[in-house]
């Protein structure tokens, strides 16, 4: 609204006769915190988004989880909410972790925190968060930006204590999630990506190797890399990875919207810590295109982002 402002000005005030000067784009930095919202914004990788911890509706607003309470929001790929209870494709759970205790029928997103701040340590900022979504369980998320040697990608770090079985689901950003003609996205095989370099990839790809998924349409390209295997290489049963084709509407940019997401299976008798590291990627196609070539992406897709070594310490 404050853009509208300059419209009550007289047609003879200076500012109408004033040089119209470039955005100063370069004086904006890529990333930075807010510490008052709970925010860390990044203009890498093609969009802006925010990092978010500590955000939340104060009276029950129908959807209040998903506009307030996701991990992050993007300007390019936006979020998605609900249009059932049953299930992952009606639930929709993009950037975010979600937690069942029935299998995978109901499940639990973050809503609001019981914790919330932002802290820097050797020079290295990251949001911290601790939720409930049942009294026997807690989650403590650790969130953090883009690094420059992998600007693609950002953390997402969880310290689990259950004192019940759960299933969880970590995902990424969701993406429009038909090829060109209108159908679904094909699941393909990675090595697709090995042939050409200009042409734009199009697909489901995922990976039980790293484990890691992604899908590439004419949204761009979106994924997610588990990395606890590699950070803790005695965490247990490694998670697994996934694609999944959510309900129609549910994304609030695409009609029709896929999701990748790291699924993984969790019991305690909640004295223990389960970690779990999550790398989300994420790059948009750019205004007139259809889709992005994978010369733009697939390096930065094959790189690896670096856990901070304060909290590489305090996981182990």
């Amino acid at each position: 609204m404050k853009s509208f402002i300059p419209l009550a000005l007289s047609p003879s005030h200076p500012f109408w006769a004033a040089e119209e000067l470039p955005y100063p784009k370069d004086s904006v930095p890529k990333v930075f915190s807010s510490p008052l919202p709970g925010h860390i914004y990044s203009h890498l990788g093609g969009h802006t988004f925010a990092l978010s911890s500590g955000q939340a509706c104060h009276y029950p607003l129908r959807a209040g989880a998903e506009k307030y309470g996701k991990l992050a929001y993007s300007t390019a790929f936006g979020y998605a909410v609900p249009t059932g209870t049953l299930l992952l494709d009606q639930h929709a759970p993009d950037n975010t972790i979600a937690l069942s205790e029935d299998g995978g029928v109901v499940w639990k997103v973050r809503r609001e925190c019981e914790q919330d701040c932002l802290e820097t340590v050797d020079g290295v900022s990251w949001l911290r968060a601790v939720w409930k979504p049942w009294k026997d369980v807690e989650v403590e998320t650790f969130l953090v930006p883009p690094q420059e040697d992998s600007p693609l990608w950002h953390l997402r770090i969880h310290r689990l204590r259950t004192g019940r079985d759960l299933v969880s689901s970590d995902a990424g950003f969701s993406n429009y999630g038909q090829r060109k003609d209108g159908r679904i996205l094909d699941v393909l095989d990675g090595s697709a990506l090995s042939t050409g370099t200009e042409e734009n990839f199009e697909g489901r790809v995922i990976s039980a190797g790293d484990p890691s998924s992604f899908a590439a349409s004419a949204g761009g390209v979106v994924g997610v890399l588990d990395l606890t295997p590699t950070v803790l290489p005695n965490s247990g049963s490694p998670r697994k990875a996934e694609v999944i084709p959510l309900d129609a509407n549910t994304n609030i940019v695409f009609s029709r919207s896929t999701m990748p997401t790291l699924m993984g299976a969790h019991g305690g008798d909640g004295t223990k810590d389960v970690w779990l590291v999550t790398a989300i990627f994420g790059i948009p196609s750019r205004v007139g295109e259809d889709g992005v070539p994978k010369v733009k992406w697939v390096e930065e897709w094959n790189k690896r982002p670096i856990v901070p070594a304060p909290l590489l310490k305090l996981m182990k």
